[in-house]
């Protein structure tokens, strides 16, 4: 017994003795800068940081305590070769790679390492960058587009908060639209997309997007909106969700969209016999027939989250409505109309999220509230709706 104690005593390194598998596995639910410091345990454990499957980066681990902006410079191009260092020299696979810039990170760095990552077939990726660099010659920086034709990629998130532009450009055979280079993703389950612009040599007009991903299941879409006046930019988004049957989630945020009464669209096709872009509604056709469309009908998504509802208001000259709540009321009929019409047609629809944007009191928002009450659930007979604010959250179920 006493051998035994002793073999285990005093300062032995028993987590070196460990295979590096191990070691990596370890270090990998570290973030990114503490695992570096392990290095400094023995030599041994440096080449291992090249190997570690999860890479966490955060920018606000150095600039704390608050320093001056020239200090903040010299550390952000440290924490920049840092990143380089070790995302950059090794071969092996990386199953996660989180990146959050807060402070002066060069964005147009951080999209030139995206292709370097994917080389290492990265299945969850992760950019957040809200930081403002000093030194960029243009405002606007293209997206590599090998971030969609990776054969690794599970998870996608983009955030940035200058805008990056979805472009054109050839690379390696591989032209067209964002369409195309969306389609490149045969393993991707969720999709964020933050703060996207499109590039504004594209023809005018709106820009369709259809996103066809077999394998796709989450959906978050949120265009740049810093730019919605400016004249170069001012196109509205279609967004194409219909061809995803595995889809169970979308968030969409578009206001360029919203102002010009553009949207989520479905490319045309046999099956529903539209070529207007429309969300599905049954149209009249000659003679007054109703034309059957089955889009929303076939539609596997379960949760539905509408954000800044109330925010415009349909015209309505033509009616009187004495009472100014009322009037608000009655001008959000159409958006009404069109959360009625999701649960009229979606069957496997579960959760309907509103996320309402108004000034006005509570009252009016309750008035708001019982007529989406009221909705029949049709195909969604089990559909919950929810509505929130600020200052108040209400639920509304069959």
């Amino acid at each position: 017994m006493g051998s035994k104690k002793k073999d285990f005593g005093g300062c032995r390194d028993i987590i070196s003795d460990l295979p590096d598998a191990v070691i990596c596995h370890i270090l990998s639910f570290l973030p990114t800068k503490e695992a570096a410091s392990t290095t400094v345990l023995a030599k041994r454990w440096k080449p291992l940081l090249r190997c570690v499957p999860s890479l966490e980066f955060d920018d606000s681990l150095c600039f704390h305590p608050p320093m001056t902006y020239e200090e903040r410079s010299t550390n952000a191009r440290s924490f920049m070769r840092f990143v380089d260092g070790v995302a950059l020299q090794g071969n092996a696979k990386i199953n996660r790679f989180h990146f959050k810039g807060e402070d002066i990170i060069d964005q147009m760095w951080v999209l030139e390492m995206i292709p370097n990552v994917l080389k290492r077939g990265v299945s969850d990726l992760d950019l957040d960058i809200s930081s403002i660099w000093d030194s960029f010659d243009s405002m606007f920086y293209h997206l590599p587009p090998k971030i969609f034709v990776s054969e690794t990629l599970v998870r996608l998130k983009l955030k940035f908060v200058q805008g990056v532009n979805i472009s054109v450009e050839d690379s390696n055979g591989l032209t067209g639209t964002f369409n195309k280079l969306l389609s490149g993703c045969h393993a991707l389950e969720e999709l964020l997309l933050y703060n996207l612009m499109w590039d504004k040599s594209l023809e005018p007009g709106p820009f369709f997007v259809n996103v066809s991903i077999p394998t796709l299941k989450r959906l978050t879409f949120r265009r740049f909106e810093e730019f919605d006046e400016a004249e170069d930019f001012n196109k509205s988004v279609s967004l194409s969700i219909f061809e995803n049957p595995n889809l169970v989630y979308i968030e969409y945020i578009d206001s360029i969209a919203d102002r010009y009464q553009q949207g989520m669209h479905h490319i045309y096709s046999d099956r529903c016999e539209d070529e207007d872009g429309c969300l599905c509604r049954h149209p009249t056709g000659f003679g007054g027939e109703v034309v059957a469309r089955t889009c929303l009908s076939s539609s596997p998504v379960k949760v539905l989250k509408i954000l800044n509802f109330g925010e415009i208001c349909d015209d309505h000259e033509d009616v009187e409505v004495d009472d100014e709540d009322e009037e608000f009321v009655y001008c959000l009929r159409e958006q009404i109309e069109h959360v009625e019409h999701f649960i009229e047609k979606m069957p496997n629809l579960e959760q309907v999220i509103l996320h309402y944007y108004t000034s006005n009191d509570e009252d009016v928002m309750m008035k708001v509230f019982k007529k989406l009450e009221k909705l029949p659930r049709v195909a969604s007979a089990n559909c919950k709706i929810q509505l929130i604010s600020d200052n108040l959250s209400s639920n509304a179920s069959d």
